[in-house]
């Protein structure tokens, strides 16, 4: 883990689909596409949610990181076409109820509050302004965002 700290296998299996968790301020739902967790955390970094399935579901660093095992980017659509693709390739019972909670829908309107930057998580820490996060996640994160566009590519535009 670039930040220090240890990520591993989640015990219990794949978390794929929309997911209940609760950050700091109370109860959120989110699309989660994942079967790896974060086990200890980089030193300094406060937990700020998550739930039975993923313990440290997301966690600040000094006010100005924030991680998070979910993706608030990810749109409805992008979702549903994510669990249409990964189904078959996924345990049954994973597939059936990620299929099964597209029939929610995420807190888009907390992750647009999130993402403007004009909402808090935790006691300090607060989503940077989009430029800051766009230079951070183009130098830092480029192959996370390899992996999505290579899927848009297949899909086309969500």
């Amino acid at each position: 883990m670039a930040l220090g700290g240890a990520v591993g296998q989640n015990l219990g299996g794949w978390v794929f689909g929309l997911t209940a968790t609760v950050m700091v301020g109370g109860p959120v739902r989110l699309y989660a596409a994942h079967s790896e967790q974060v086990l200890r955390l980089p030193d300094g970094a406060q937990v700020l949610g998550g739930n039975a399935e993923c313990a440290i579901g997301a966690y600040g660093i000094g006010g100005k990181v924030l991680c998070t095992q979910y993706h608030p980017e990810m749109t409805p659509k992008f979702a549903a076409a994510l669990v249409q693709e990964y189904r078959p390739k996924l345990p049954a019972k994973v597939g059936a109820a990620a299929k099964a909670s597209l029939s929610q829908s995420a807190d888009m309107a907390w992750i647009a509050k999130l993402s403007a930057g004009s909402m808090t998580i935790g006691a300090r820490c607060r989503f940077p302004p989009a430029e800051q996060r766009f230079s951070f996640e183009k130098s830092v994160l480029r192959h996370e965002f390899s992996s999505s566009l290579n899927f848009r590519r297949k899909f086309g535009a969500l």
